[in-house]
């Protein structure tokens, strides 16, 4: 999947086509530091995207390739507390003298006097530019994240859908929970539940937490009745980007841990009804998926009334369309009668050009 609209956040460099999707954040005030920070990431042929607060950094941090930060923006992230990314390179002026101290507590790789460093900084850069991130990803896993534009457009369906067909891992991330259960069936079930993690929940093995999941025909739901603590379901994310296959999280855009499940993804799937509305909405989360780098695509959904065309999205949203599907009453009947577990076939073609 790639991102097909251009960020309008200040980014240099290759787009998602032609390089890794972990960017190369820079965080620096000033802006002549900033500008060679900026020429030495794009250099690499990964994405640089400059950055200027707190909540964006956040959104970013865990997904980064490198980190290129000045002293006032290492000082937030200390007091902040975040956890420690593999590759922080401190910046600091010709003339100063670098912050030692900061640069331990940081445990950077690096701390570098620009523009007299500048070289260095290219070399360091350029040689991790191949290199696998530090945060090892297990090979052939793969973070989807599944969300509406707007509510009760399908969008928790259609993971169920995806989940089934690449036999995955689905995450019940709504807020309420969607009860995925209930959707394909599967309430009776034997199970963990979102319900019955309770206590030190750090270090889960995210593979062993599928396993003992609600699971069918090689599919595994965590779902529940009620929602997670925060820091559950931060623990359980933290663990699933270690997920030996493909995890599907159904999300809706504005649940409480909707950064921390975009600093994860791989990629988003937007599920959008054919409507002007809808339509519009699906333009400020697209915005604002650009503003964080996440790889992104559109899913269009034809309702009754549903009066746009996929042509009339893209042009409305600026996100390319990969599939559309129409409503299915039979869908809708069965899952409300008792679940489903087989899905229409316009529905699978989507989910094909999903996967």
């Amino acid at each position: 999947m790639k991102q097909h609209i251009p960020s309008s956040t200040r980014t240099v460099g290759a787009s998602a086509a032609g390089a890794s999707s972990a960017p190369i954040i820079v965080w620096v005030d000033d802006q002549a530091l900033a500008a060679e920070a900026m020429n030495a990431a794009a250099a690499t042929g990964r994405q640089a995207v400059r950055i200027d607060d707190p909540e964006r950094a956040r959104a970013l941090w865990r997904r980064a390739h490198a980190v290129i930060v000045d002293a006032t923006a290492g000082h937030i992230v200390r007091g902040q507390g975040w956890e420690r990314h593999p590759r922080v390179i401190l910046l600091g002026a010709e003339h100063g003298e670098p912050e030692w101290k900061l640069a331990a507590l940081l445990h950077t790789e690096a701390v570098f006097r620009v523009p007299a460093e500048t070289p260095d900084l290219l070399r360091l850069l350029g040689h991790s530019s191949g290199e696998a991130l530090g945060n090892q990803r297990s090979e052939g896993s793969r973070i989807t994240v599944v969300t509406g534009a707007g509510g009760g457009v399908g969008a928790s369906t259609f993971a169920c859908a995806l989940g089934f067909r690449c036999s995955g891992f689905v995450v019940d991330a709504a807020y309420p929970l969607g009860r995925l259960d209930l959707i394909c069936g599967l309430e009776e079930h034997p199970g963990m539940r979102w319900d019955d993690l309770s206590g030190n929940t750090q270090g889960l093995d995210a593979a062993e937490l599928a396993a003992a999941a609600i699971t069918h025909d090689g599919c595994s739901f965590l779902t529940g009745e009620h929602p997670p603590a925060a820091r559950v379901f931060r623990d359980v994310i933290d663990s699933v980007e270690n997920y030996p296959g493909h995890c599907i999280i159904d999300m809706p855009w504005h649940a409480p841990w909707r950064d921390n499940v975009l600093a994860a993804a791989d990629d988003v799937v937007v599920v959008a009804p054919a409507e002007l509305r809808s339509s519009l909405l699906l333009k400020q989360q697209v915005e604002a998926l650009n503003a964080l780098s996440v790889e992104h695509v559109v899913v269009a959904t034809h309702r009754g009334w549903s009066g746009l065309s996929g042509a009339d999205i893209e042009k409305i949203a600026g996100a390319e369309v990969i599939a559309e599907y129409p409503h299915s009453q039979s869908l809708a009947k069965r899952i409300e009668l008792g679940g489903a577990r087989s899905w229409p076939r316009p529905m699978l073609r989507a989910v094909e050009a999903v996967l």
